[in-house]
């Protein structure tokens, strides 16, 4: 079955099918999931905070923190992959150590009892290598030239975050799969239960071996790039012949591995119709998808001083289906649409050291990906040195956070 609508839609690539990893709307499983993890949460804010009276207005603070962030509730979908829950893009799989340590770095914010509440997730650029042209790359500049990073450099970044308590890495470049080898003696030297582990890729050298190889190693997820569901024009923008062929034969090895899969999408004004996302989201639903990031488009790296930014109205248009496929339950087996920029106009830059970070290939720390301001160098500072340093760089699109 392909999942195209029309013949003129159709394509050279046949679209493999499979079967959705979500749970069905009125599931038992699902109720009993929602009242495990509100055990959990108890049980460990006893454990951590001590007095009733202390417990109740740390939860309901974090409570009053999550409905700032979020404009509709946990559990409205919930996938299952491999033994583990997911609901939300940020939140590691439950149950996980790392999963554990998201909500004691949440509670530690409103109620202190460790010394570092850590970090959320930490996009961290593993190469400059690249053989995509891709027409939004914000690493453009610095493609294909001498690495930086050692393998030994990517061990101690990991490490000193992990220790610091961040709980996932989003592994990025250029293409990661340039680096596979070192992914694997990345990923076999840190705690990959701690923290939960995905890459970036384009598909490209993504083959069945190393979908088992990155799985058994640790890796959680991938979040493939897809910036167009027609192949043509996603080849295009991609600068690649053959790149969304790529991305197909990925997502059966990683499937086939047991690896949480996702879409990465650069929306921008010429790719932000209803029709063009509901054609991504029939796709990406019999595809399997979990999760479909969504990235706005950004003048910079090579979209440097074009006008690529959305409307108000597009952005007002891309919220009506962001909530139709989050919450109507006629859409429970579509993935769940996470837009970072949607969050940041409801709570403010979550990035700046506050939940997130980005670190390039040179080791240079910037509050996002899309911040060409470098605020430190994790070569040469610690985790706390480096987010005091970030806290003096506010966001100029979406101010300080609120939470």
């Amino acid at each position: 079955m392909l999942y195209v609508k029309d013949e003129k839609s159709l394509k050279k690539s046949l679209i493999p099918s499979f079967p959705s990893p979500f749970l069905p709307e009125n599931a038992w499983e699902k109720k009993v999931l929602k009242g495990k993890v509100v055990q959990t949460f108890l049980k460990r804010s006893f454990q951590a905070v001590g007095s009733p009276l202390k417990v109740y207005k740390a939860l309901k603070e974090l409570n009053k923190r999550g409905a700032i962030a979020n404009d509709y509730p946990a559990f409205q979908k919930v996938a299952k992959v491999d033994g583990r829950y997911y609901w939300r893009m940020g939140n590691p799989g439950y149950p996980s150590k790392a999963f554990q340590r998201v909500f004691d770095n949440e509670l530690n914010r409103v109620a202190p009892f460790k010394k570092s509440s850590g970090l959320r997730t930490i996009v961290l650029a593993i190469t400059k290598k690249c053989p995509l042209a891709c027409e939004h790359c914000f690493e453009w500049n610095n493609l294909n030239k001498k690495e930086t990073l050692s393998l030994s450099d990517l061990i101690k970044i990991v490490s000193d975050y992990q220790e610091h308590g961040n709980t996932q890495f989003l592994l990025s470049g250029g293409e990661p799969m340039v680096r596979v080898k070192d992914l694997y003696k990345l990923l076999e030297a840190v705690d990959t239960e701690a923290s939960d582990f995905w890459i970036y890729s384009s598909g490209f050298g993504f083959t069945r071996e190393h979908a088992f190889g990155l799985k058994e190693r640790g890796l959680r997820g991938v979040l493939w790039s897809l910036d167009h569901h027609e192949e043509e024009k996603h080849d295009s923008f991609r600068g690649y012949p053959g790149a969304f062929q790529a991305v197909m034969d990925s997502i059966g090895y990683a499937k086939e591995a047991g690896l949480v899969p996702g879409f990465s999408v650069c929306v921008r004004p010429e790719y932000i119709e209803p029709e063009d996302i509901e054609q991504l989201m029939e796709l990406a639903r019999q595809l399997g998808m979990v999760f479909i990031r969504i990235l706005e488009a950004r003048p910079t790296g090579r979209y440097q001083g074009k006008a690529v930014s959305l409307s108000e109205e597009q952005i007002e248009q891309l919220k009506k289906l962001y909530f139709r496929y989050n919450t109507d339950p006629e859409y429970w087996d579509y993935p769940i649409l996470d837009w970072l920029d949607h969050q940041q106009r409801l709570a403010g830059c979550y990035g700046g050291g506050n939940r997130y970070l980005y670190i390039d290939t040179d080791g240079a720390i910037h509050a996002c990906p899309f911040c060409s301001r470098k605020a430190a160098n994790t070569l040469k500072q610690s985790p706390e040195e480096v987010i005091e340093a970030l806290e003096s760089n506010s966001c100029s699109l979406f101010g300080k956070s609120l939470i």
